[in-house]
């Protein structure tokens, strides 16, 4: 993610004209607020987006697209890194975990665009500008410091815990999962099997059995665990950064 300064470029990919432009204009009013220059490009199209020469910040995506789904096309333009984060904008809730594939930062509903936007900018506004952030893990009587936002999963075996770090080689500490799920959930972990818990931030995908995390990291979600971890994605898509405990009130 950029480190917001004072100019965003941002990118409106919609068919509906008028709604990109009320969306764009309440963009320029939440960000101002915050004395942020903000550069606002809209498409009605693909073509239009793909023939465009211009990189951005941010995306705000529709996913229905005339005959086109907004989420599959997505996943390509990805990779051409024109843009760094998206935020997924529908007229309709049930394409919050379909949208999962595309790996967005947030989605807002269309019948609440003031009230999403305002949660979605305020956390890509705070994650974008916070130092890093620590909490303390025991270690069996020693105290270690770990940046919950780098983790990728926490993996019980027998008395010790394996923390999986990106890029990075595992930790392993003497501790409990339940423990450390009750230090971690509020940073978004969520527990999908009774020895695993995972980073909602980087699931790129669940399929109804599985999470599929980045790096190609595949994992197994228990049924009794399998609503908890509904529950804290849609939290993690529709908070403002704040809560991710599974309250959205």
């Amino acid at each position: 993610m950029k480190k917001i300064n004072q100019e965003l470029f941002i990118a409106i990919l919609d068919d509906d004209p008028d709604f990109a432009y009320v969306l764009s204009r309440m963009i320029e009013k939440v960000l101002g607020a915050g004395k942020v220059q903000v550069h606002i490009q809209t498409f009605r199209t693909t073509q239009e987006a793909d023939t465009s020469p211009l990189s951005f910040d941010l995306l705000f995506l529709d996913v229905e697209l005339g005959n086109e789904n907004g989420i599959q096309w997505v996943k390509k333009w990805r990779k051409t890194r024109k843009f760094q984060d998206i935020i997924i904008a529908s007229s309709y809730d049930h394409y919050v975990f379909d949208s999962i594939e595309a790996r967005p930062f947030a989605y807002i509903r269309k019948a609440h665009l003031e009230e999403d936007l305002r949660k979605a900018v305020r956390r890509y506004w705070k994650e974008s500008r916070e130092e890093p952030i620590y909490v303390i893990v025991k270690d069996g009587k020693k105290n270690i410091l770990v940046d919950p936002y780098h983790i990728d999963y926490l993996q019980a075996n027998g008395h010790y815990i394996d923390i999986i770090m990106d890029n990075e080689e595992p930790i392993v500490v003497r501790n409990h999962i339940n423990e450390l799920q009750h230090t971690l959930e509020k940073y978004g972990f969520v527990r999908v099997q009774v020895s695993y818990l995972v980073n909602v931030k980087f699931i790129e995908r669940f399929d109804g059995k599985n999470v599929y995390l980045r790096n190609g990291i595949k994992k197994f979600v228990s049924p009794r665990f399998e609503k908890q971890l509904l529950e804290k994605l849609r939290s993690y898509m529709e908070s403002d950064g704040d809560d991710l405990n599974g309250d959205t009130g």
